[in-house]
């Protein structure tokens, strides 16, 4: 559902679009060839489904803003929880700022440690494209954080 909502920023949609991607997966697990991750095959799906929701309802990339990423919870002290916490939300700022498709491929790179090539496979697009997306988004974001 994460990825839902990283490329549909709301909550409702995303998991109406998370939804669809079992169903659509379960209606055509037949297909699936196994030359690659099943779950690579399910991102492929919701990256699909997603784009088609965003065409439809022509949604405005900064239009939602509700979704928070966690980090993980640890015995710190209220200091550095707050400090965390800042740095969290200023990189949710930074990613939300992102066109949809490049925050969809940040979101597979560093969150679910997806390869180059598992990536260009998902989103449709050469490694080099993708490679190319990463190193743009990296610098925007760098620029958000450089200007905050």
């Amino acid at each position: 559902m994460a990825l839902s909502l990283r490329l549909l920023k709301n909550p409702e949609d995303a998991e109406e679009l998370a939804q669809d991607v079992f169903l659509k997966a379960f209606e055509n697990l037949s297909t699936f060839k196994g030359d690659a991750k099943f779950s690579s095959w399910l991102y492929t799906i919701n990256y699909r489904l997603g784009l088609n929701i965003l065409k439809k309802k022509k949604i405005d990339i900064a239009e939602y803003s509700e979704y928070e990423y966690q980090l993980p919870d640890s015995s710190e002290n209220i200091m550095e929880k707050t400090i965390k916490m800042e740095k969290n939300n200023a990189l949710k700022k930074a990613i939300d700022n992102l066109a949809p498709q490049d925050a969809y491929i940040i979101q597979l790179y560093y969150y679910e440690e997806m390869s180059i090539e598992e990536i260009s496979k998902i989103v449709l697009m050469t490694e080099t494209n993708v490679k190319t997306r990463l190193f743009r988004s990296r610098k925007q974001l760098q620029k958000h954080y450089s200007n905050n």
